[in-house]
């Protein structure tokens, strides 16, 4: 019942009320008439009792029928309720499942359930909406780019892939807001922050932000150290200014020490000591339009990279 059905009602029981109220009191003296019994003298206060008994006896009668209406409307809601409960708590179980059907690498790492399920969502959306007979005619266009998908995800952990600035950036964003620790090992000096995009200006403010440990090392030779030494004093001061610990270390220390060459002259990002990401240092500057060969994986799978690490950690020095 809507407050305006219950307010109708009331007023309905109030004059209802009202009336029986007025004839009550004759009613009880003609009854007692019959059966010979005394009758008593109808006063206002007589009458004011009889409005209120019959006034709330009536309103009595609603409460209960309104609770008996209410109860007979949830009882029809139950299945609804149980229903909805059932899907809203089993659509993950029954997602996660069709995953690992069609994904068997899943059953090994779980974890990995809710980024495969965003990314196949992401592919699968514009797919639902076309009629059955345009999609078959997609099917090759689709396979095509599967197998393009795949081998560039392949490539990404191997021997690289290029990307965008944005993605470059972003790839870094994302991967530190789940670290730690933050390491970068630069091949390359800039004069701070002139030479640099406000993207990555952007981005240093916000590590500043988060409670990250974050370090940052120019890796140079010797000469290149002491000829971009002003440069080199505008990083420190920028990157200090922002939580970094800055250093620089001397290339020929760590060449001995690795036999005479690097395995990788590309810049480092290394993510809670564990996930490396190799961005190649692109020629003429980081500008829009560019691109950039980023590779990612695990430390512990490149040794030669786990030790390049390593020993420039070591030997870095404070400016």
């Amino acid at each position: 019942m809507s407050n305006f059905q219950w307010l109708l009602a009331s007023i309905f029981l109030f004059v209802l009320s009202a009336i029986v109220s007025w004839f009550m009191p004759n009613g009880v003296n003609l009854i007692s008439q019959l059966f010979g019994q005394e009758v008593y003298p109808i006063t206002p206060l007589i009458r004011l009792f009889s409005f209120m008994f019959s006034f709330l006896f009536l309103i009595g009668i609603e409460v209960i029928i309104w609770v008996r209406v209410e109860i007979g409307n949830f009882k029809k809601e139950i299945p609804f309720l149980l229903t909805n409960k059932i899907i809203l708590s089993t659509r993950e179980v029954v997602d996660n499942a069709i995953l690992k059907l069609f994904v068997n690498s899943l059953k090994d790492r779980p974890q990995n359930i809710k980024a495969i399920h965003k990314i196949l969502e992401e592919f699968a959306n514009p797919l639902i909406e076309l009629p059955s007979e345009v999609l078959d005619s997609y099917l090759i266009v689709i396979e095509g780019f599967a197998r393009r998908f795949n081998e560039y995800i392949k490539n990404l952990g191997q021997d690289g892939c290029h990307v965008n600035l944005r993605e470059h950036l972003e790839t870094t964003k994302w991967l530190a807001a789940k670290s730690q620790t933050y390491l970068q090992i630069q091949r390359k000096a800039f004069k701070a922050p002139d030479e640099w995009t406000n993207q990555w200006c952007q981005l240093l403010d916000w590590l500043q932000k988060r409670r990250i440990s974050c370090e940052y090392i120019v890796l140079m030779d010797r000469e290149s150290l002491e000829n971009e030494k002003e440069k080199i004093q505008s990083m420190n001061m920028y990157l200090s200014q922002r939580g970094f610990i800055f250093k620089y270390c001397i290339l020929e220390d760590v060449e001995d020490s690795l036999g005479g060459t690097l395995p990788t002259e590309e810049n480092i990002e290394v993510f809670n000591n564990k996930i490396v990401k190799l961005q190649a240092i692109p020629i003429g500057g980081y500008k829009g339009g560019i691109t950039i060969k980023m590779t990612l994986f695990d430390i512990n799978t490149r040794d030669k990279i786990r030790r390049l690490v390593n020993y420039v950690t070591d030997f870095a020095e404070k400016c």
